[in-house]
């Protein structure tokens, strides 16, 4: 059975929904007058919070939001990228920062706001996008550093501040969903990418998490012409992973239809 959680007030759509720790939820959505305009209305979010009880609207955070935002299971830390992209490339901004949300009396905001990093720590060739805290002590964030060597998997150390590369191929790779012991992560993988952009073939791998690039692949939808696999979530105890079909030539991200993967069915 599915449940509207946003139908009670008016608002332009949401690109993105994620649980935070205490119940409620953290929204990326539309906004200003670009909300009508599909393809920019994706790229022109900001951050929105919405209470679980479902009697309020959600409120503006007041940051915008590159894609979807990063959140902690443990306490109310989020992670988010701010970016100029597409609008701007060359000298485009593409930083993530990180900050905890408080709730008083109802309202909520952002407080202890702090940049992790941007794109000279890549030397000007990366564009990143946060993902996911990796488990279970969440000292770490997996994010994606698209366009430095075809498209990156990488860890920052919320600690140290150290970076580590986890793909360490030339692929284009894009970290997805961190299994729940922290030991790997569902990534979207084109083999053989040398463009800032993938071509669109394809499926989905699942990669260590030990700076040795070690990976196997889970789906071959790309063997098959016009289609591929993407965005996989994996479930709270690892068993299954949901998934996309992509077709080939549509949108970036695209999906027509959602599948379920059984790690325990399948070829070990």
């Amino acid at each position: 059975m599915s449940l509207s959680l946003t139908k009670h007030f008016d608002h332009n759509g949401f690109t993105r929904a994620r649980y935070l720790a205490n119940g409620d939820l953290l929204l990326c959505g539309p906004v200003g007058k670009e909300h009508n305009e599909e393809e920019k209305g994706r790229w022109h979010t900001g951050l929105w919070y919405l209470p679980r009880d479902g009697n309020q609207p959600a409120q503006d955070l007041k940051e915008p939001c590159f894609e979807g935002p990063a959140v902690s299971r443990l306490d109310m830390l989020i992670a988010w990228t701010k970016s100029d992209y597409p609008n701007e490339v060359l000298f485009a901004r593409s930083e993530i920062w990180a900050g905890r949300i408080v709730v008083n009396a109802g309202q909520a905001k952002i407080i202890d706001q702090r940049k992790l990093m941007d794109r000279k720590d890549f030397m000007y060739l990366a564009f990143l996008e946060t993902q996911d805290f990796r488990p279970p002590d969440e000292v770490e964030l997996i994010f994606t550093a698209y366009a430095y060597k075809g498209g990156e998997v990488m860890g920052f150390n919320m600690r140290s501040g150290e970076i580590t590369n986890y793909s360490q191929d030339w692929a284009y790779d894009e970290a997805e969903g961190v299994f729940p012991d922290g030991n790997s992560v569902a990534i979207e993988r084109e083999v053989d990418t040398y463009t800032a952009m993938p071509v669109g073939d394809i499926d989905i791998w699942q990669l260590a998490l030990d700076a040795q690039g070690k990976s196997r692949r889970l789906t071959h939808f790309s063997q098959y012409s016009g289609f591929g696999a993407n965005n996989p979530v994996i479930s709270p105890n690892g068993r299954k992973m949901a998934f996309g079909l992509r077709i080939k030539g549509g949108e970036h991200g695209n999906a027509h239809g959602i599948l379920l993967y059984h790690f325990d069915k399948a070829p070990k």
